[in-house]
């Protein structure tokens, strides 16, 4: 059994400079594997070589217990290579990372919508993205060489979950590298440590190598059940196979380094000290809110697309006609491009110079439901319908998150084409956590009513309704 003096958190020595080492056991595997095939392949028929090829991807079978032993758990990093890692691009990775995890920048362009980093995370939806800010600011963080090229990832401890994302220097984007998965612990270099202990009476555990690509190419696994009675198995599956039923004893030796590593793993810092030289950058000028302006009317003029999308398919998808503003929706200082037809509603932006379809919601309501876009920039759906009319005003983040301003209906109850003091009114003005925790929204009397929504609707003679600072559509000619 290793000493745990030398179980310290160590960088992974290269045989030459600037190159990535490999974990001992796929070395060996692979010198093994190139040996055989040089000494195999010139003497044999071409039919024999096909089946010698098949076997040859075959994982091979081990002695379990010796090679548990013999690993090395012990948490080690790939050298940053200082000769391509200058000052210059580590300012350009942690500006690129930081945009990413602030949502500045999606890290996903789809046809149905922008994805952002948030949108990876579970239990965040409540949060605007200003809150959303905090807790990125409280979270913790490590740059970590994961696939062995010389330049890092970000690792990122948000809660209880671990995500590893990676900057593409081609692409100028961050994406997902792993996770987010809140049952692991980063144990080094590509290499993960997970626990599942859910189920009544099983504990499973184990270390996984992903063989930098993100994706898991070798596990080994301790599990104990002692549901019934103490079965106890090591189990190691991927280039190299083997399991093996142990005592309770055997399986606490075996799994003793596993167990000390977890217990120690990557140390993450705070925000403020992965990025002590990162700034929000400016605000919007004219002219970047004039060059999104000419990009959205090329594409109504069918000359730019946004992404797979264009205004043709927009317009030939819809039963009805398709009506179009410019406005400032997101709180951003550039104005986007806000569609909608009788069952879509879009909003497309444009950012360093990519014309994107960043908002993309269906209308479930038909031509019962309409959206509107008011000076302030929130948007407001409604759904009107037979002794029916129901608002709700949304406050667009950024991040393409829809935030509840508040919400507001009445209902005909009696059927008698007049709202009196004998109708249904509702003034919803829950937080986002509370409309998430399904706390009811309560009715009030036609008076409050009134007063809640002044600001806000206004009462026509004839007992409609019309929108406070509601902007004017124009139609798509197609």
């Amino acid at each position: 059994m290793t000493d745990k003096d030398t179980k310290k958190h160590r960088r992974i020595q290269s045989d030459t400079e600037g190159k990535a080492a490999v974990p001992c056991f796929l070395r060996k595997a692979a010198l093994a594997c190139t040996l055989f095939f040089l000494s195999a392949c010139g003497s044999l028929p071409v039919e024999e070589r096909a089946e010698w090829e098949t076997k040859r991807q075959q994982p091979k079978e081990i002695d379990v217990r010796e090679f548990v032993q013999s690993f090395d758990f012990s948490v080690q990093e790939y050298p940053i290579d200082e000769a391509l890692y200058t000052a210059e691009l580590e300012q350009e990775f942690q500006t690129a990372f930081y945009e990413a995890i602030s949502n500045r920048v999606p890290m996903e362009y789809r046809d149905d919508g922008a994805v952002y980093f948030r949108d990876y995370l579970r239990g965040v939806a409540p949060y605007s993205d200003s809150e959303f800010l905090e807790f990125i600011e409280n979270s913790q963080y490590w740059f970590i060489d994961m696939d062995g090229d010389g330049m890092p990832e970000l690792a990122v401890q948000f809660g209880l979950e671990l995500c590893i994302l990676q900057y593409d220097r081609e692409e100028k984007r961050v994406e997902r590298y792993f996770g987010p998965d809140e049952r692991c612990k980063l144990l080094g270099s590509d290499r993960l440590g997970f626990f599942h202990t859910e189920s009544a009476g099983l504990e499973r555990y184990g270390y996984a190598f992903l063989g930098g690509s993100g994706e898991t190419e070798q596990i080994v696994y301790f599990e104990r059940d002692t549901m019934y009675e103490t079965l106890c198995t090591v189990a190691v599956n991927g280039e190299v196979n083997g399991g093996a039923k142990v005592s309770e004893e055997e399986w606490e030796v075996l799994a003793e380094d596993f167990f000390y590593v977890m217990a120690h793993p990557v140390a993450f810092v705070p925000f403020a000290e992965a990025f002590p030289q990162v700034t929000d950058r400016e605000g919007a000028s004219a002219a970047d809110a004039e060059e999104a302006r000419q990009a959205y009317e090329a594409f109504l003029a069918g000359e730019k697309n946004a992404g797979n999308v264009t205004i043709t398919d927009i317009a030939e998808n819809t039963a009805g006609r398709v009506e179009y503003l410019i406005h400032d929706v997101s709180g951003d200082g550039v104005p986007e491009l806000v569609m909608q037809t009788e069952e879509k509603f879009y909003v497309l932006a444009y950012q360093e110079g990519r014309l994107f379809v960043w908002l993309a919601e269906t209308d479930f309501y038909g031509s019962a439901g309409r959206y509107d876009v008011l000076e302030n920039g929130e948007v407001v759906h409604s759904v009107l319908k037979e002794g029916k009319a129901h608002y709700i005003y949304w406050l667009l983040q950024p991040s393409a998150e829809i935030m509840v301003h508040f919400a507001c209906s009445r209902e005909d109850r009696n059927g008698d084409g007049i709202y009196d003091e004998a109708d249904i009114y509702r003034y919803d003005a829950r937080t986002m956590e509370e409309r998430y925790s399904m706390k009811e929204a309560a009715d009030i009397t036609m008076a409050e009513w009134m007063a809640y929504t002044a600001d806000y609707l206004e009462t026509e003679e004839n007992g409609g309704i019309r929108l406070r600072g509601a902007l004017a559509w124009s139609v798509y000619d197609m």
